[in-house]
């Protein structure tokens, strides 16, 4: 009987032991895994960088694209991260600002940078940036004002009042080709430091009105609303859809709508709207994604190991190795795993629409398409998956880079383009705005 005691009294403290540095380390009863862009939060709240507009179209916020300048120093180019948010005094900018404070600094110093240069009159030597060195004839023979004053706007505010990292959406007299760029975080200039050396800008300084419509994260079905709504308002020469087989295939099927972001982002991280196909409001998606990363409640054994974080590991490690079931992990992957038909049917149908809502227009288009970034051995580096590609763009012509690298992309960090691969990428495009401007005078 002594030892059954001693033995009950053993398991209970070794369980309590394990108990508190188990919760000490910060592992919760409940949850047992940790996503990298979600997190289980107190009370849960929408960051205000990005808004839907009317069409369902995701752009940043009058927040970002307007509010922020008026919060900001005059001088950024010594400021720091603590100092950007003490001179801030508006508590929605600072909720707004908190996700990504330091990409939006390190965008706003950029080009305040090269704005103040622009007016001292101490751009950078023949090494700079095409785009830097562009600048240096700004308003010099007076031939192009409309096109000098959009870039003069430009780089005093880098995000135009529609919400898009781009000159302002006016329209202006100009000899200009004015071309109209669509897609997501590539067009948008991820990674390239500075930011001016995305290839956007790269083909402004070419002499070209660019509008760009890149936004990171979006999908095809951003892609068609922005065509639908801005050809007209825009009026291009030209569209350039710029898609990136990474993950610009549609899995699921949707639709932009108007208050129904694509993804969210919030104090808990970042999450998408629609996990399995179907539109979920703020706090619906957040409950979702918790559930996927929560002890099911399934049974009495998970109830019972759900209320301790020993039991909630202990529970976890058996999912780990299939010992258990969890009925939202298993619904979430089926829903995101279609098979190439499917991906084929969804992803075909918006090109082609795309496509229609151009010709509609009457307004040239081109599709190009961005090599998926491969790192496993034996693979080539940057392929293109032809048995889908082809099938997608099957009514469609397309074309694709052929003269980037390894060294053409940030492998340490997200896979965009680095500064070199944004200067082909926008070479690339150079030269197929070049081909459809001889075969449309032809």
């Amino acid at each position: 009987m002594k030892k059954a005691l001693y033995i009950t009294f053993l398991l209970l403290f070794t369980f309590i032991i394990l108990e508190f540095l188990l919760r000490f380390l910060g592992f919760k009863p409940s949850i047992y895994k940790d996503y990298d862009q979600f997190k289980v939060v107190d009370k849960l709240f929408e960051y205000k960088n990005y808004t839907t507009d009317e069409s369902g179209i995701y752009k940043f916020s009058s927040w970002i694209s307007d509010s922020t300048l008026k919060y900001l120093p005059k001088d950024l180019s010594n400021i720091e991260h603590s100092s950007f948010t003490t001179s801030i005094q508006s508590k929605p900018m600072q909720d707004s600002i908190e996700w990504g404070m330091d990409h939006l600094i390190e965008i706003f110093t950029d080009y305040n940078i090269l704005y103040s240069n622009f007016e001292k009159k101490q751009l950078g030597n023949f090494a700079a940036s095409p785009f830097e060195n562009m600048l240096k004839g700004l308003f010099a023979d007076g031939s192009e004002l409309a096109y000098d004053s959009l870039i003069y706007q430009y780089i005093q505010q880098p995000f135009n009042k529609e919400g898009f990292r781009s000159i302002p959406f006016h329209q202006v007299e100009s000899k200009k080709i004015k071309v109209l760029l669509i897609g997501d975080s590539f067009i948008y200039g991820q990674s390239t430091k500075p930011f001016y050396n995305s290839s956007a800008d790269i083909l402004l300084s070419k002499g070209y009105l660019v509008y760009n419509l890149g936004i990171t994260g979006t999908d095809l079905a951003q892609y068609e609303a922005i065509a639908q709504k801005y050809i007209p308002i825009i009026k291009p020469d030209l569209v350039i859809i710029n898609f990136y087989e990474g993950n610009d295939i549609m899995l699921k099927d949707r639709l932009a709508k108007a208050g129904q972001p694509h993804e969210y982002l919030s104090n808990a991280g970042f999450f998408y709207s629609n996990p399995e196909g179907n539109f979920l409001s703020l706090n619906n998606a957040y409950n979702y994604y918790k559930s996927m990363i929560s002890v099911p409640k399934t049974n009495i054994f998970n109830q019972i190991l759900e209320k301790s974080a020993l039991g909630t590991q202990c529970w976890g490690l058996a999912f780990k190795n299939s010992w258990v079931y969890h009925p939202v992990v298993e619904s979430y992957n089926k829903a995101n795993n279609a098979d190439d038909q499917t991906k084929i049917i969804l992803t075909k149908k918006h090109v082609d629409q795309i496509a229609s809502i151009c010709n509609g227009f009457e307004t040239p288009y081109i599709f190009s398409v961005i090599p998926e970034v491969n790192n496993q051995k034996n693979v080539p580096f940057l392929t293109i998956s032809n048995s889908l590609i082809e099938n997608i763009f099957a009514d469609q012509a397309y074309f694709f880079p052929k003269n980037l690298s390894p060294n053409d992309y940030n492998l340490e960090n997200d896979f965009h383009f680095n500064n070199q691969g944004a200067k082909k990428y926008a070479e690339f495009l150079d030269d197929l705005i070049k081909m459809k401007i001889v075969d449309l005078a032809m």
